[in-house]
């Protein structure tokens, strides 16, 4: 490059404002021409070392004016210093060149050696690496700790976010440019090589790099607006590379790939490798719990419980706030958006889709996960410690859960009940737990196999810290078995004869993994059914039948349905009670006393006057009648809660009831029903959910313990109402005080 055409371009750059004003009328494409044209030009000409500085002064000039395309003319520069210092061989000038050549350019000539080899060898057209190429590419990762290091590096460029409020540009073949409003594309020629250190990747089988290898593959099946995904060439290549990695963590790591893929042919491919992944496990021994907890993926989560992406200057960040709460927002400088800002909405339509919808898959993955680990209690489920610990503990999805658990850890023939805060475990007194050896197992802690003192020691740990268990623990019903089902010895009474709603029961009894088909009158439905829930090898079998046939549903299905026995078998033979293992049998009967509870008649504060004929009996005595488990589990709650509450003094609990003392009377809420007798005859009163949502949004502002007993949330709500009872407005409340 002279002079002489050094100073035509700068004149050239002198009038461009002209030049564009001049395209005004004419295809938007004026300046794409333009770049087009200036980009064959600097591909043609040879730059010397003193005429580097010229090129830099000149680029800078051509940012000042077309600054729109910063993104090529930075590409632009990259080429001219890269063809003539000849490093980086094989590698084309795309976003990725660039972030690699500026990280290239600080190596030592040593190092720089080094790469210009790895980069040749990584320069590949194949479809999977051969056997000579892996036994070669062995050989520069074998002895090269740095090596790892770097390697690590250079691939996480790939997944660099290069966010801009201007167009991007692919350079391509034939210095042909495509538009891009978010992310990057690449140069074919640097897909070839990003392929092949995904490949050199892959010879290190370590987790660290399994998970950058793997966010590689999500990274580039995201899908950019108006392109597609990044590279689904270099996705298959790293579902590829996982799968052949001796760790069985790979499954997982190829699920979150799965996770983010919206291609149905990525997808189809990567079902076929996950399928070949679990037939290897099962033959190693895995069984599926093993397999299922070795493959949970990150869903892109840091270990703060988050996943943050920019979007120009704002930054999407998608939180896990407990194990059952994962929110989004956008924040702008020190400004926080709930919804999305409008200066990116209409750019990033396909990026904010899918940043969306992995908040959906996060909060899906964890309802899935919480289910799953409860139903370790039937299963006695155990972990070694370091199984436990990098399942549970150090996989960002799961330790949202884990981590507000507790566990019982064994060691040295002792049995420690502990939970993982902070960087360690901690007893029910917050004093550290030590894990003295590598022997240790751990497995989930159940209230049924401690003391008493143990059980309240944790339930004041839990209420103090407000820790918010992603289900009952620390106050979970406990269910042991009485004289009555001794004698009995093959079944319980201890839930029949209660009148329940038979809809109601069919879906909880379906969301707790009981088998029940609704029961029908005639015709294609079954006129009697049990509900039965299979564990290895106890099956449990709760019997219904119906009653008041007059009452059905649209679809033709019994109203109501009386309860009768529990009992349990092994192999269809009926057992004694006695032979059920202790948390087997608190647990089958936890579910029962649920489906008693919340689908009872007696819930249903308006069942008393529109009831049946001839059950209303039925109705008082469960209505106001002797606790179940889990009320005396809510009177428990109840407890701890009452004297934080601005109400306390005017509360009091007594054996069934919690007592409200109002301004005008006194009222007793039923801790199992949540009817309510008032004085000074106990006369019902009927309050239902409409009277009371101002109270029950008092209610969702405290701690509570546990979320999923609605009944305890309702009591509060109708306590808050009660203990005012001078500022009641509701007519229909009033009209029963004056009755």
């Amino acid at each position: 490059m002279n002079n002489s055409v050094l100073i035509s371009m700068e004149a050239l750059i002198a009038h461009a404002d002209d030049f564009f004003a001049g395209c005004e009328s004419e295809s938007s494409g004026c300046g794409y021409d333009f770049f087009m044209a200036l980009g064959r030009f600097m591909d043609s000409v040879d730059v010397t070392e003193g005429e580097l500085e010229k090129v830099d002064a000149l680029h800078d000039k051509l940012k000042t004016v077309f600054k729109e395309y910063e993104f090529l003319l930075f590409l632009i520069n990259v080429r001219v210093r890269t063809a003539k210092k000849e490093v980086c061989p094989n590698v084309a000038y795309d976003q990725w060149a660039a972030d690699l050549y500026q990280w290239f350019n600080g190596l030592s000539d040593e190092r720089k050696a080094i790469w210009n080899n790895v980069l040749e060898m990584a320069n590949v057209s194949a479809s999977k690496p051969s056997p000579a190429w892996k036994k070669t590419a062995k050989v520069l990762v074998e002895n090269d700790d740095l090596l790892v290091r770097e390697l690590e590096l250079v691939l996480n460029l790939v997944t660099n976010p290069k966010r801009t409020s201007c167009s991007y540009y692919a350079w391509d073949e034939g210095f042909e440019y495509v538009a891009k409003r978010t992310g990057y594309i690449f140069h074919s020629r640097n897909i070839d090589t990003i392929k092949g250190l995904v490949w050199l990747g892959g010879l290190i089988e370590s987790e660290r790099m399994a998970s950058v290898i793997s966010s590689v593959g999500v990274s580039c099946i995201k899908k950019i607006s108006g392109y597609g995904a990044r590279s689904k060439k270099i996705t298959n290549a790293t579902v590829l590379t996982l799968s052949e990695m001796n760790l069985g963590s790979a499954l997982g790591y190829i699920n979150r790939i799965y996770d983010a893929c919206e291609y149905s042919q990525t997808s189809s491919f990567i079902k076929r490798k996950t399928k070949e992944i679990r037939e290897n496990l099962s033959a190693s021994g895995f069984d599926e719990d093993d397999i299922h907890e070795i493959s949970v993926p990150t869903m892109e989560l840091n270990s703060d419980f988050e996943v943050r992406e920019w979007f120009d200057d704002i930054e999407g960040i998608i939180k896990i706030e407990d194990s059952k709460q994962v929110t989004l927002v956008w924040k702008s400088g020190l400004k926080t958006h709930k919804a999305v800002p409008a200066e990116i909405k209409s750019s990033y339509v396909d990026e904010i889709k899918s940043f969306k919808k992995l908040q959906k898959a996060i909060e899906s993955s964890l309802s899935a996960w919480r289910a799953r680990i409860e139903s370790y209690f039937l299963k006695d489920r155990e972990w070694s410690f370091q199984q436990w610990k990098e399942r549970f503990i150090d996989n960002p999805l799961l330790g949202a859960i884990a981590r507000d658990l507790i566990w019982v850890c064994s060691q040295e023939n002792q049995q420690i009940s502990c939970m993982w805060k902070g960087e360690g475990l901690v007893g029910s007194d917050g004093v550290k737990v030590a894990v003295k050896n590598e022997l240790a197992r751990v497995k989930l802690w159940h209230p049924v196999q401690a003391t008493i003192s143990e059980s309240e020691a944790w339930q004041t740990f839990i209420f103090d810290s407000e820790v918010l268990q992603p289900f009952k623990q620390a106050f979970r019903e406990v269910y042991v078995i009485t004289d009555a089902e001794r004698q009995t010895k093959e079944y319980s009474n201890r839930f029949a004869a209660h009148i329940i709603f038979q809809p109601k029961f069919a879906a909880l009894a379906k969301q707790r993994g009981w088998s029940f088909d609704m029961i029908g009158d005639g015709g294609e439905y079954r006129m009697h059914n049990n509900a039965v829930k299979s564990t290895s090898p106890v099956r449990a079998t709760f019997s219904v039948q119906e009653v008041a046939k007059e009452h059905q549903t649209a679809s033709g299905y019994y109203e109501y349905l009386a309860t009768d026995q529990v009992f349990f078998s092994v192999d269809g033979n009926r057992i004694c009670i006695e032979d059920v293992p202790e948390i087997v049998f608190s647990e089958l009967m936890r579910d029962v006393d649920l489906f008693v509870g919340v689908c009872s008649v007696a819930t249903d504060p308006e069942w008393k006057e529109n009831g049946i004929e001839g059950y209303l009996g039925t109705w008082s005595s469960t209505a106001f009648g002797e606790l179940t488990s889990t009320a005396d589990t809510r009177k428990t709650a109840l407890r701890y809660i009452l004297p934080k509450l601005n109400i306390s003094k005017k509360c009091e609990l007594t054996e069934r009831f919690l007592i409200v003392n109002g301004d005008q009377r006194q009222y007793k809420i039923h801790l199992g029903s949540g009817n309510i007798l008032m004085s000074p005859n106990d006369q019902y009163l009927c309050i239902v959910p409409t009277h009371f949502s101002a109270s029950m949004r008092k209610v969702n502002k405290l701690f509570l313990p546990f979320q999923e007993d609605y009944m305890l949330s309702i009591i509060l709500s109708k306590a808050f109402l009660l203990a005012n009872d001078s500022k009641i407005k509701d007519d229909t409340i009033l009209s029963q005080f004056q009755s």
